[in-house]
């Protein structure tokens, strides 16, 4: 089985923008994907990433390289996707300043993403209502790139 994407936007510019006008217009899932090297170790490239999908009120995040980990919601409430999405500083949606994805009120689980910068991160704690689902059970997860590029793609379904 394939899946069709459609590159929404790919680089490192105005991702924060396209990526809100994407949830509030498109009932499509999705997926966005960041890659780089790695800050903690000697890895050539890391790969990790979010799948969201409006329709179910889900969402996953995933490391895919160097290591996999598949971490999803497991929280007993579901959550809208617009609140599971942070802007720090005060900025508005429509600049491009930091912003974190994950449980509105937890700090451990989530997305950190600061396109000014080119980093991101993804952070994972046991608990906060996410479960790693990869079958290592890890506890624990906190993965960051330097020089990320960022993409994301509309899930348009099986071709």
């Amino acid at each position: 089985m394939r899946i069709a994407l459609d590159p929404i936007t790919q680089g490192s510019d105005n991702v924060r923008a396209s990526f809100f006008k994407l949830l509030v217009k498109t009932p499509c899932p999705f997926l966005m994907l960041f890659t780089g090297d790695d800050v903690t170790s000697s890895t050539s490239e890391t790969v990790f990433g979010a799948w969201f999908d409006p329709k179910a009120i889900s969402h996953i995040f995933f490391q895919l390289q160097p290591q996999f980990h598949l971490i999803r919601w497991n929280g007993s409430q579901p959550l809208h996707l617009m609140e599971i999405f942070s802007i720090e500083n005060g900025d508005s949606w429509s600049s491009d300043g930091a912003y974190r994805i994950g449980h509105p009120e937890g700090q451990k689980t989530g997305l950190w993403v600061d396109p000014v910068c080119r980093t991101a991160t993804l952070k994972y704690c046991l608990g906060e209502g996410y479960k790693d689902g990869s079958g290592e059970g890890a506890e624990s997860l906190n993965v960051s790139v330097r020089a990320c590029r960022f993409s994301v793609f509309r899930v348009l379904g099986r071709v």
